[in-house]
């Protein structure tokens, strides 16, 4: 009996000395994993127009950038339309607590399918500010069925935004035109996350359109929005928390969403999965 024990200790004792080196090299796989993640710097506008030569990079935002002048109609980095939305983005974007300011696109750009700072995002993005943009499609321009227009991206696929806002202006006076204050459209495998928007928006404050199960979980919208999509009408599924987050229907899940009192132009389209702060 005294051997048995023996060995069952020793077997034992050789199971704990096994788990301790694999929780060690798992540790240091870890390690070294984070260590190998490099971010590139973004400081100017032409760093950030650099992301194109290479989507799926990781990024890392170490100053405010202000493209208001840039950007507008003349400017040095306006392509005749304002900002040209960066390529569909693959990579990890880290805002870092600064700020993207003064993004003007208008005119021909929306002759384009996906608008924003990011035309797709299918990457992280989160810690990111985009300030006072300006979006204007007042002209009712629009090349396809549908464009999709957001401060960050005017799509969302299979990707994240979390931890960021939008703030400004987006006009739109096109039916066939969905605008939201950070992202056009999503789908299934699509989340936003602890992210809000303060922009007045001609469409919805977080997602323009969300046909699909995005998942949107502690969000809020306190900028002013108004309905100019014609299907927004169908009361029965015009969406959670009203259009305040976006005309996402009954599949989408929303968690902790909220919309202020007064920010929507029909009160109609409150709906329960969300929350309305008056």
């Amino acid at each position: 009996m005294k051997i048995v024990k023996k060995i069952i200790t020793i077997l034992l004792v050789v199971a704990l000395c096994v788990s301790n080196v694999l929780m060690s090299v798992s540790a240091e796989t870890r390690d070294n994993e984070n260590e190998a993640k490099v971010f590139k710097e973004i400081r100017t506008i032409a760093d950030l127009k650099a992301i194109d030569n290479d989507p799926a990079g990781n990024y890392r935002l170490m100053a405010d950038i202000d493209m208001t002048d840039a950007t507008k109609n003349g400017g040095t980095w306006d392509s005749g339309s304002g900002w040209v939305p960066l390529k569909t983005f693959w990579g990890e974007f880290d805002g870092n607590g600064y700020r993207i300011k003064g993004m003007h696109i208008y005119g021909d750009a929306f002759k384009e399918e996906y608008l924003g700072l990011f035309s797709v995002v299918r990457g992280k993005v989160y810690n990111l500010g985009m300030m006072d943009v300006d979006i204007d499609n007042t002209k009712k321009e629009s090349g396809y069925s549908n464009t999709y227009v957001g401060a960050i991206a005017g799509r969302l696929y299979d990707g994240t935004i979390s931890k960021s806002y939008s703030s400004g202006k987006i006009k739109n006076s096109n039916s066939d035109v969905f605008c939201g204050g950070l992202i056009g459209t999503g789908n299934e495998d699509s989340h936003i996350r602890d992210s809000y928007n303060i922009a007045d928006v001609d469409g919805n404050g977080i997602i323009g359109n969300g046909d699909v199960s995005v998942k949107i979980e502690n969000c809020y919208n306190a900028g002013k929005v108004k309905n100019v999509n014609y299907f927004n009408y169908d009361t029965e599924y015009s969406g959670n928390v009203g259009y305040g987050i976006g005309i996402t229907d009954y599949y989408n899940d929303i968690k902790n969403g909220y919309s202020l009192f007064g920010s929507y132009d029909n009160e109609a389209y409150v709906k329960a999965n969300g929350t309305v702060l008056t």
